[in-house]
């Protein structure tokens, strides 16, 4: 029998997220700091299988699954 693993994973920090304003599902991008910790995150699990992703189609959701 296989396993199925699911990763949820929020997407990076924007300039709505750090001012605590609600963003809604506007298509603001990602913050250069939330760039940087969603690259490394993508070379953490580079090893880990993973064989599908599925994101929100906004941006930022887009930009952090890249």
């Amino acid at each position: 029998m296989s396993e199925t693993i699911v990763y949820i994973i929020r997407h990076g920090l924007t300039k709505s997220n750090k001012f605590k304003i609600y963003a809604g599902s506007n298509n603001e991008a990602l913050l250069k700091e939330a760039i940087a910790q969603a690259e490394f995150l993508g070379r953490r699990m580079k090893s880990w299988g993973i064989v599908a992703i599925y994101t929100s189609p906004v941006r930022r959701a887009l930009q952090t699954a890249e």
